[in-house]
């Protein structure tokens, strides 16, 4: 009985992650539209974020809700309130939600070298966008997936500071995601 739930939940994640493609694409589109060329900021705003995406030209830049917002939902729904609590409470709690509660990977990892940090996920359950090429290419590499996006929206909740999305890898071999994220100023 326990690993027809087991296999049940991972279908519906995969089913999940893989649904996420057409949303990315969409926005992908939008951004190229508005000429909204370089990597994202995450910005604080009261409570909430801003996904703010630079411009390609001098201006100012585009914003929009996170792409990592629902599974920030998830996130909160967990911790509750977590505005301005540190950046020692997000090292301690969020790894332990994405994991602990929400199974969204194996195992997360959160590494500081400054202001910069690393977030490790093994296993996370987007691993089907992981792979895709269209989002190495457009997503990766801007603004994150829906798991990247909502540690660095999570992230700038928590400290109450701009978090400037700076790349995420994938490794198959080792089923590890890798994102960098920069702490800028207080928001």
């Amino acid at each position: 009985m326990l690993l027809a739930v087991e296999l049940e939940t991972r279908v519906r994640i995969r089913l999940s992650a893989d649904g996420m493609l057409g949303y990315l694409r969409a926005l992908d589109g939008a951004l190229a539209t508005m000429r909204a060329t370089g990597k994202a900021a995450y910005v604080p705003h009261g409570k909430s974020v801003i996904m703010v995406m630079p411009p390609g030209a001098p201006g100012p830049g585009v914003e929009l809700p996170p792409v990592g917002d629902g599974v920030n939902d998830e996130i909160v729904g967990e911790l509750g309130d977590t505005s301005e609590k540190g950046l020692e409470y997000f090292e301690t709690w969020v790894p332990k939600v994405l994991v602990d509660s929400l199974s969204a990977a194996d195992k997360v990892k959160v590494s500081r070298e400054g202001e910069s940090l690393r977030v490790s996920m093994t296993k996370p359950f987007v691993r089907p966008l992981c792979v895709n090429p269209f989002v190495n290419a457009k997503v990766c590499c801007r603004m994150g997936c829906p798991l990247a996006g909502a540690v660095a929206q999570s992230l700038a909740v928590t400290t109450g500071r701009e978090v400037q999305f700076e790349n995420c890898t994938y490794d198959p071999r080792t089923q590890r995601a890798e994102t960098l994220l920069s702490l800028g100023k207080s928001g």
